[in-house]
């Protein structure tokens, strides 16, 4: 899920902090914050602002600009949902601005503890919001826990037992932690701690079909848009009928895919395809 935050200085590139969480970072720095402050001094330059994600084969990122710096969240492709990343990255620059930029002096190393553990904090904070209760998750790539003696299978053995790898494998895309607690009859905050060091360690992640149904819709225009006789609520009617316009009538920022879905009986998969349906048209946005 988490894994690597930057911070870069975007006129010369020089990486000002950095803070692994995956496995699959590059040790080449340098090479790797040149890249990102080129590419979002590119746009900035052909565009009039620079770019607020990107995504690879492997990774998605989440950007943010200071007046020096260029603050970077890289989670793994398609487990955080774009918005949350977005909201991350804000945070972090929020917490970098309040105590460290003012000093001129980017590489002061004197600041680096403190950073750490005040990202320590806010990164909990993430995987809190992360690990809901009712959510559901699936396994990773368990074989670097898998094996005995290893620092992280160590780490889940001491904390949780043998039951720590069994629930972790458990894992199908379907069990909430809410599931697993029933399940394993373990208390609910020892189930999201153990979901925390998973998520943390890329040994699980939430099922991305869960993210977009907790996402609220809401209108980008008024709602005369979907009144009768309008071409869009005839297309919506012609393709989904009563359904489709009633899917229509409950939009309104608030509720989320999965609460429409629950509110007017109608299964969650297809209030999605309505509402992607209409956003495609212009007239909702998340």
């Amino acid at each position: 899920m988490l894994n690597s935050i930057w911070i870069i200085d975007k006129d010369t590139g020089t990486c000002v902090f950095l803070k692994r969480y995956g496995y699959d970072i590059p040790d080449d720095q340098t090479l790797i914050s040149r890249f990102f402050s080129a590419l979002w001094n590119f746009f900035n330059e052909i565009e009039g602002k620079g770019i607020s994600t990107l995504t690879t084969t492997e990774l998605d990122f989440a950007l943010a600009e200071s007046d020096r710096l260029l603050y970077i969240v890289a989670t793994s492709r398609d487990s955080v949902h774009q918005l949350k990343m977005i909201s991350w990255v804000k945070s972090l620059k929020e917490v970098y601005l309040k105590s460290f930029e003012e000093d001129s002096n980017f590489q002061n190393t004197r600041f680096t503890d403190e950073l750490n553990e005040k990202l320590d904090e806010k990164v909990t904070n993430w995987l809190d919001e992360y690990v809901d209760e009712s959510e559901v998750f699936s396994a990773g790539d368990l074989r670097i826990v898998s094996q005995h003696g290893t620092e992280l299978n160590q780490l889940l053995t001491m904390r949780f037992s043998y039951r720590g790898l069994e629930i972790l494998k458990s894992l199908d895309g379907l069990k909430t932690v809410n599931d697993i607690q029933e399940e394993y009859g373990l208390p609910l905050e020892e189930v999201k701690e153990l979901f925390r060091i998973g998520i943390q360690h890329g040994l699980i992640e939430q099922s991305q079909r869960a993210t977009d149904r907790r996402i609220p819709y809401r209108t980008t225009s008024t709602t005369e848009a979907f009144s009768y006789g309008t071409r869009v609520r005839n297309k919506v009617w012609n393709r989904f009928g009563n359904r489709g316009i009633d899917v229509l009538g409950t939009i309104d920022g608030i509720r989320q895919v999965r609460d429409i879905s629950t509110f007017l009986g109608i299964g969650i998969d297809i209030v999605k395809e309505i509402l992607e349906y209409v956003q495609k048209e212009g007239l909702i946005e998340w």
